[in-house]
């Protein structure tokens, strides 16, 4: 048994001496008036003009702020009592210079206000909690180049508002009307834009828009989503894949009122011998180029476009008898209910698997290659995965109030969660730009390598991942030692 604990050690060893090595940078002597069955959240803000980054840490009653600059040296820290206010959620936070904002909402996603504070004057406000009309519907909010913005939708329509937040709390508007296009649905029905971005055949219309970040490893949960919004050279791009045909991207652009709707066609299935079968579809944007791959039980499609002139650069057509020659790993099945980690052989299995929920790819730059993630992932009638999701630290604003879910858009940090709490089918490859297969190896990515660490500590809160200075930063609050820990993860 020992000799075994050994050869897993010196694997374990062995993952981290690979790209990227760990070590403690601060640690800062924190009470929070916490106790261990309480949840707390941290709020990273990164100011890249500055060098520096600060984190808010959510306490039951106060506020706790702690400026890091370039040699994560605490420069500052300071402590405020958390105001009374229905929007106990903290959504988004920016920062420039002194000034810090922050967007907060309330569950129903129906009430919202802003939480300014100055560090230098150690004053904080809460400003307007009228930040759209009545007749609009929130979509989604995310921080982009110092500044919020948050995403309506007229109700019923095709008309997209962007509003733009900046530090002081100052807000400009922009709308983006899409009446004159013609959408589809999954049956080919003509519907509103409303209707595609909303789940509306459930009581509860709620925004189901996924953030994806291309530079960071993408989970198959988030690239399994129909209803995905990426940011990427000062554009908005929302893809929509709910027809089996062709992928709706929106294209927004957040400066000006210019928008454009395109329409890409998806891959048709060669041959259908199994009548009854389902087909599920899907897309990924990386860069210039669409990710578009198309299955069911028997087959699957996969194609490769650039967006503007719609050129195919690639495609793959795999049938359920084929040898699967463009994978680098075996077929794996990872959070499955009886076992974590699973490998399979059969081609037919791995199309079952794949097509018996959502479908999905993901594209990786990494060492000059591309690895894409072809697989899919399946919900469990609650409506959530097989393997359970990990804590994301968090309290309501309110005093008294019992913990909630909270729904701080750090990206990298959901990201990260829905990353490891992955329950999926999938293949993984390496291929060049012309996407052209190339043998080697893949290793484990940064999430990985985190999540190896992250899991041997004991009595973490407020746990979050951020990047600074082209390194990872772990950061997590040790409720025994009453400490908040901060672990860089740097690139050897």
């Amino acid at each position: 048994m020992n000799c075994i604990r050994c050869i897993y050690l010196l694997l374990f060893l062995n993952i981290f001496t690979f790209g990227w090595s760990q070590r403690i940078i601060s640690k800062k002597e924190l009470s929070l008036k916490s106790n261990l069955n309480e949840r707390r959240e941290s709020i990273t803000i990164v100011d890249d003009k500055e060098n520096s980054f600060s984190i808010l840490i959510a306490d039951r009653k106060n506020l706790h702020l702690n400026k890091y600059d370039d040699s994560y040296t605490i420069v500052e820290d300071f402590v405020f009592e958390r105001p009374k206010t229905r929007a106990k959620n903290i959504i988004c936070a920016i920062k420039k210079d002194k000034n810090h904002l922050l967007l907060l909402d309330n569950e129903k996603k129906t009430f919202f206000q802003l939480l300014y504070f100055d560090s230098s004057s150690r004053t904080h406000e809460l400003k307007s909690n009228s930040i759209f009309d009545k007749g609009e519907i929130y979509l989604k909010s995310f921080t982009h180049n110092s500044y919020i913005y948050l995403l309506t939708l007229k109700k019923n329509t095709s008309v997209i508002n962007t509003y733009k937040i900046d530090a002081l709390g100052d807000i400009t508007s922009l709308n983006y009307n899409f009446s004159d296009e013609i959408f589809y649905n999954k049956n080919n029905k003509i519907v509103s834009l409303y209707e595609l971005l909303f789940d509306t055949h459930t009581i509860v219309h709620k925004p189901k828009l996924e953030i994806i970040e291309n530079d960071l490893p993408v989970s198959l949960e988030s690239a399994c989503k129909i209803r995905k919004l990426y940011k990427k050279d000062d554009r908005f791009y929302i893809t929509l894949d709910h027809n089996n045909n062709f992928t709706y991207i929106i294209v927004l652009d957040p400066n000006s009122a210019n928008s454009k709707v395109l329409n890409i066609e998806k891959p048709q299935l060669l041959y259908t011998e199994n009548k009854n079968s389902s087909v599920k579809s899907n897309s990924y944007l990386f860069e210039d180029r669409l990710y578009q791959i198309v299955g069911e039980s028997e087959q699957m499609c996969f194609f490769v476009k650039t967006i503007d002139s719609k050129k195919l650069i690639k495609q793959i057509h795999l049938r359920k008898n084929d040898s699967i020659l463009f994978k680098n790993t075996p077929i794996i099945q990872d959070g499955g209910y009886y076992s974590k980690h699973r490998e399979m052989e059969k081609t037919s299995k791995f199309l079952r698997k794949i097509s018996s929920g959502n479908i999905g790819v993901t594209v990786r730059h990494h060492n000059n290659l591309f690895e894409i993630t072809m697989g899919g992932v399946k919900t469990s009638k609650g409506g959530g995965f097989g393997a359970p999701m990990p804590m994301m630290g968090g309290m309501p604003m309110g005093n008294g109030a019992l913990p909630m879910m909270p729904m701080y858009h750090n990206t990298m940090w959901l990201s990260y969660i829905g990353y490891i709490g992955s329950k999926s089918t999938h293949i993984k490859g390496l291929f060049n730009s012309s996407i052209e297969h190339i043998e080697g190896e893949i290793h484990p990515n940064i999430f990985e390598q985190i999540k190896e660490y992250a899991d041997e500590l004991l009595n973490k809160k407020a746990e979050t991942i951020f990047s600074f200075k082209e390194d990872y930063i772990h950061a997590y609050y040790d409720s025994m030692s009453r400490k908040y820990i901060l672990t860089k993860f740097e690139n050897k």
